[in-house]
């Protein structure tokens, strides 16, 4: 655990308070509600916190990507959009599995949006992102 990050099970009533609204926004699906909090995350490390923001951001993520699969035009944006989100989950929890497979995923998917040769990178990123699942 990160000595910077404080213990949940010490955590102040202000906290608790978040964490409670947080999860309530997560489970309505208002993931830009969650997100409000990545501040005080970033003052106050928390790991419940950190969990529920990469819940978060892995829905945002996925919302994006659904988006893209649906999109004629700004289809790739879209993409990096979901890409965005799920490098954000992974900043907070590098070992998550769903956001390395996601963000993997999303890099595919951006390959076929693109030139040959910005295709090959993306192809060999994502290669490297699907590694990283079978370490962890």
């Amino acid at each position: 655990m990160d000595p910077k990050r404080t213990e949940d099970s010490e955590a102040s009533p202000e906290l608790m308070a978040v964490i409670s609204v947080a999860r309530q926004s997560l489970a309505s699906g208002d993931y830009d509600a969650v997100l409000v909090f990545r501040r005080l995350y970033d003052k106050a490390p928390s790991p419940l916190l950190a969990e529920i923001l990469c819940q978060a951001y892995l829905g945002q993520g996925e919302n994006f990507a659904n988006s893209a699969h649906i999109a004629g035009r700004g289809k790739l944006q879209l993409w990096k959009k979901a890409e965005a989100g799920f490098l954000a989950a992974l900043a907070l929890n590098p070992k998550m599995e769903q956001a390395l497979l996601r963000y993997g995923y999303v890099l595919l998917e951006q390959a076929v949006c693109v030139p040959t040769d910005e295709a090959k990178q993306l192809y060999t990123q994502a290669a490297t992102e699907f590694q990283k699942i079978v370490r962890v």
